[in-house]
């Protein structure tokens, strides 16, 4: 059954102050940026870009969809194990310090841990001025020397996907057990920034939340909530029940950021089950700018302007309850 996350966190003013005492006024400016795209403005350029570095994850969870059975219905191949060519990386950093690109993801859809050249990935980044640069992996292939180069790298944020509390919920989600691995190396983690005096990267956990599981959303946070600096708690939402009325109108996205595939696709969606469908260019092709100001993406965006979002917009958009 395919699902879509939306996220609710705890100690986000915490993680903010950090942000703040380490990257000063220009990460207050960026955020007020984040902020202020929208439907009433258009920042002349990306202000975040999400990279697939990797196009394939050591995992199958059943909620993703990189699980076989949901691709098959999702309608396109994945996991072909590409990898986004360092020269085209190189490229995207090289115009995204041109025009001030703020923030960048590494740990969009694949699993980034897979790339055996990460941190040089992270600290390319940085040396190209992106401020806020971040890292979404499950975290089953975390080893205390990798956890030793992450530290001591440029990232800002590493967000470490769990999403159960006790390890038979983790077996049910993924079909594997990893809970007690992970929640030794979160641990080792903490003693490690401690140590190092270290506040960045920031690190989160998630878990996913059901009505039937308070118990179980309890115990995550006694074993995960002294060793994170901010945790989510995502809601499991069937994106097949689709509404045609009271179709949320609140996305921001393609004002804000683009999606980046392996194979250099552009997307200006950041869900991982409906960016695919939304592809308006490619980098092999053209520049994140004249991606950024094309007609293709300019039309997804009158759509929400006008509340009257193109066809897989009202997909994604009319998956989610009202009340997220």
């Amino acid at each position: 059954m395919e699902k879509l996350q939306w996220t609710k966190r705890l100690n986000q003013e915490k993680a903010e102050n950090i942000y703040l005492k380490h990257l000063g006024q220009p990460y207050k400016e960026y955020r007020q940026l984040w902020e202020k795209a929208g439907c009433n403005y258009l920042p002349d350029f990306p202000i975040h870009i999400d990279i697939e570095v990797i196009d394939a994850c050591n995992l199958r969870c059943i909620y993703c969809f990189r699980n076989e059975d949901m691709q098959n219905r999702l309608g396109y191949k994945v996991n072909t194990g590409m990898e986004f060519p360092m020269k085209l990386y190189i490229k995207v950093l090289s115009e995204g310090q041109r025009h001030g690109l703020r923030a960048i993801n590494l740990g969009f859809s694949g699993e980034c841990l897979m790339r055996k050249d990460l941190c040089e990935m992270i600290n390319l980044a940085y040396k190209n001025g992106v401020l806020d640069i971040r890292l979404i992996t499950n975290g089953t292939l975390l080893t205390k020397d990798m956890v030793g180069d992450l530290l001591d790298s440029h990232a800002t944020f590493i967000g470490i996907s769990i999403d159960a509390g006790t390890p038979e919920k983790y077996i049910a989600l993924k079909g594997i057990d990893y809970f007690n691995r992970l929640r030794s190396i979160v641990k080792y983690i903490n003693q490690k920034k401690v140590d190092l005096k270290k506040d960045l990267p920031l690190i989160r956990v998630s878990y996913y939340h059901s009505e039937e599981d308070i118990g179980d959303k309890e115990k995550f946070l006694k074993e995960f909530q002294e060793y994170v600096d901010f945790i989510d708690f995502k809601e499991l939402v069937n994106i097949n029940n689709k509404r045609n009325e009271n179709i949320r109108m609140d996305c921001r996205m393609p004002f804000q950021r683009l999606a980046v595939f392996a194979n250099g696709d552009v997307s200006a969606c950041c869900s991982i089950f409906f960016s695919k469908k939304l592809i308006i260019g490619n980098l092999y092709k053209m520049s994140l700018k004249e991606i950024w100001d094309s007609e293709e993406i300019q039309s997804i965006r009158r759509g929400l302007i006008k509340e009257d979002p193109v066809a897989i917009c009202k997909e994604c958009l009319g998956s989610v309850s009202s009340s997220l």
